[in-house]
């Protein structure tokens, strides 16, 4: 969550979270925060 922001403004067309969410106690919570993330910054 940390580095995605900055991932993102390269405009990848992959991006692997594996560690993000495999680490996280939330692992569903965590994947909504990801992929909230990645809308927010897609869309701006």
């Amino acid at each position: 969550m940390e580095t995605l922001p900055e991932v993102l403004k390269s405009q990848p067309d992959l991006v692997i979270v594996g560690g993000g969410i495999a680490n996280k106690d939330d692992k569903k919570g965590a994947a909504a925060a990801i992929k909230n993330l990645m809308k927010q910054e897609t869309l701006a």
